[in-house]
């Protein structure tokens, strides 16, 4: 009797688009706050929750696996729970992050500096 063989499933990449996410420009550092998938698009997350998370002593910003591409965003509910909110990220792709060099006033910024929301695809080519 022949024994059946292993074979992997095959795996499809798929080309779609992806949702655009939320962003906010944390201050004048050029780096942006991209909110996770299952927090963009919420009506809650506003300018000011955003300002409120940067004051918040449970969040964080640690190195991501793929370092200097970008900063996670964590927070530490009461429960300890440990939550991803999203990733800091330069607004110019060629700057690497990393904790030990940039979180602090990253952080700084956050807490002292005005916050807002990133401009859109639609008002990027509106400006054209």
């Amino acid at each position: 009797m022949a024994m059946p063989e292993n074979s992997l499933p095959a795996v499809t990449a798929t080309n779609g688009s992806k949702t655009p996410r939320d962003r906010f420009i944390l201050g004048s550092t050029e780096c942006y706050l991209e909110l996770a998938g299952y927090l963009s698009g919420m009506d809650v997350v506003t300018v000011e929750k955003v300002k409120s998370l940067g004051q918040n002593k449970a969040m964080y910003l640690a190195d991501t696996d793929k370092k200097g591409r970008s900063l996670k965003v964590m927070f530490k509910t009461p429960d300890n729970e440990t939550k991803f909110l999203g990733f800091v990220t330069a607004g110019d792709a060629s700057i690497s992050l990393y904790k030990d060099e940039h979180a602090e006033d990253i952080l700084k910024a956050w807490q002292e500096e005005p916050i807002t929301r990133a401009i859109t695809a639609e008002e990027v080519v509106d400006l054209w």
